[in-house]
């Protein structure tokens, strides 16, 4: 849920896709991950909340000290995400040739039993998106 330019300017439908998609990995005992921003969150879903969904975000792109911090300590909390579980720096290093992208990883999250997503509408109105890489299919095909 990074770049509004993809998705529906309803951010009710928005929303709902999300539920969608988040209530269907449930029922397969899928884990649910948002892969956002401050930015892109409340310009697609108007800042709404959810419940038991990890986040991975996008460190900003014009911050030096985001693309140098191998930790979280740049993170600051929007929507009701308070931690995240995964940050992603700044796109296109390149490892063996291939551009990829560098994320740190949370090792331990919580003992807790998963509760049920669900992304609701804060305010007026109010995505997900699983943890792919940026990957090309040609570069997936390249590399088989």
């Amino acid at each position: 849920v990074v770049n509004p330019d993809y998705w529906d300017k309803d951010q009710r439908e928005n929303v709902a896709l999300i539920n969608e998609i988040a209530l269907a990995a449930k029922k397969r005992n899928v884990s649910v991950g948002i892969y956002t921003n401050n930015f892109g969150w409340e310009a697609i879903t108007h800042g709404a909340s959810t419940d038991d969904a990890e986040l991975w975000y996008l460190t900003t792109y014009d911050s030096v000290d985001s693309a140098i911090s191998y930790d979280f300590s740049d993170f600051k909390p929007f929507a009701n995400f308070t931690k995240p579980r995964v940050k992603q720096f700044p796109k296109l290093d390149y490892i063996c040739g291939l551009a990829a992208n560098r994320n740190v990883y949370l090792l331990s999250w919580s003992t807790e039993e998963p509760k049920k997503p669900v992304v609701r509408p804060v305010g007026p109105v109010p995505f997900i998106s699983s943890y792919f890489t940026d990957f090309s299919a040609n570069q997936l095909a390249q590399m088989q």
